[in-house]
């Protein structure tokens, strides 16, 4: 029975952990093609990005730029909202910060 419990946490953990990533992917993606058809777009003269496109780029500079850190396993579940919160600003705020700083900056130009 332990390790039916111990499976189903597990399964409940990359699930999480999938559904994170593709949330990721769709929001990268968006700030993504956004920015470069701000500024990338005019500036080099290339063609715009489609959505796909774009997600595909968050995903190369992803691959490339990834850090590996390690989660504690035994409090993974534990604490959900100091995770929330920090799941909260990696995926949402900080997309939105440089969405805003772009557009400012789009307005100089």
């Amino acid at each position: 029975m332990i390790s039916s419990e111990q499976d189903h946490a597990e399964l409940e953990k990359y699930l999480y952990g999938v559904i994170m990533v593709l949330i990721q992917l769709l929001i990268g993606g968006f700030v993504i093609m956004t920015l470069w058809g701000w500024f990338v777009v005019p500036t080099f003269e290339l063609p715009e990005l489609t959505y796909v496109g774009a997600m595909g780029l968050d995903l190369v500079i992803s691959f490339f730029t990834y850090h590996y850190r390690e989660a504690p396993s035994d409090e993974f579940l534990g604490d959900m909202l100091s995770r929330g919160k920090k799941l909260g600003t990696h995926i949402f705020i900080r997309p939105i910060l440089y969405l805003m700083l772009g557009f400012i900056v789009h307005l100089f130009m």
